[in-house]
């Protein structure tokens, strides 16, 4: 397979500038996707994301500004944004009596960086109850070229109180104990990733799928299967006992209401907010085309 060639440095240039731009210029949209609980599948909390202005919240959108973010070293920046409205629709649901969970992917770097951790310690210092609901998730590819030092800054923010995930993408080898010792509270593992491991044996795994959320329980530790997509697949993880789901088939990523995120209230019934999981977009934002052309190019 002929793998896509690297952005040129006047598509990355191009590119930085204008995610620069966005996040300076809040033209950036909160993105929600709900994670359920199994077998009930009740609602558990939400992945948070952004994407730009204008641009449909499809679940694949946040993603494409998380690659441009590293391959520009915007990444930091991108991480203070999605913390920071991640915190406020917490507030903002727990004033409507929800006490739901957040989740927001982050790069290991941010935990590095000055105005990320002043974010996540003004939280922790001010409201413990707010920083136990958020978990900051990072990718086990970042955390194996961490080092020493990354993973100590990891384990120093999970020592604040905010809860901290592990994204396994390509293979379920982990050990148990380095991941308590680091404050992992949850391991993301994709449907497809649980389903190869059943099929291919030792190839991609230490242990059977089957096994893996008993032995992550009993670290105290959740699983949660992700990229669910329709019930013959939701049956499997049922059978390999995974608490929790996200995926297309409970619900796709929705883009939260600007007003949501207003800082005052809006005191006209006519005005209120609907409940952030039901937000969708008010169509009232900048247009996207030369950043999309831009994210093909890439």
């Amino acid at each position: 397979m002929i793998k896509p060639s690297a952005p040129s440095p006047a598509v990355l240039a191009e590119l930085k500038a204008t995610l620069s731009a966005a996040i300076s210029g809040n033209h950036l949209d909160l993105c929600l996707q709900p994670i359920v609980m199994l077998p009930q599948r009740k609602a558990h909390g939400y992945e948070a994301s952004v994407s730009l202005k204008g641009e449909k919240a499809d679940g694949h959108d946040g993603t494409d500004l998380r690659r441009i973010a590293v391959a520009t070293g915007l990444q930091r920046e991108l991480d203070r944004t999605v913390f920071s409205r991640a915190t406020h629709i917490s507030r903002v649901l727990r004033a409507r009596k929800r006490e739901i969970a957040m989740c927001c992917a982050v790069s290991i770097e941010s935990f590095s960086d000055h105005e990320f951790r002043t974010l996540v310690e003004d939280v922790a210092r001010n409201d413990a109850k707010l920083a136990r609901s958020i978990l900051l998730e990072i990718d086990d590819a970042e955390l194996r070229a961490a080092g020493p030092m990354g993973k100590e800054r990891m384990a120093s923010i999970g020592k604040l109180g905010i809860g901290l995930g592990l994204s396994l993408r390509n293979s379920l080898r982990f050990h148990a104990p380095d991941l308590v010792n680091l404050g992992i509270r949850q391991v993301r593992v994709p449907a497809q990733l649980m389903q190869s491991a059943a099929q291919s044996g030792g190839e991609i795994a230490d242990i059977h799928p089957a096994d893996v959320a008993e032995l992550l329980q009993r670290n105290g530790i959740d699983l949660l299967v992700s990229e669910v997509a329709d019930e013959d697949t939701i049956r499997e993880m049922l059978d390999f006992a995974a608490p929790y789901a996200q995926g297309d088939l409970f619900g796709k990523a929705r883009v939260v209401r600007p007003e949501v995120l207003e800082p005052k209230p809006v005191g006209a019934a006519r005005h209120r907010v609907a409940a952030a999981e039901e937000a969708v977009s008010t169509g009232r934002n900048i247009p996207r085309q030369s950043f999309r052309s831009l994210l093909r190019r890439a």
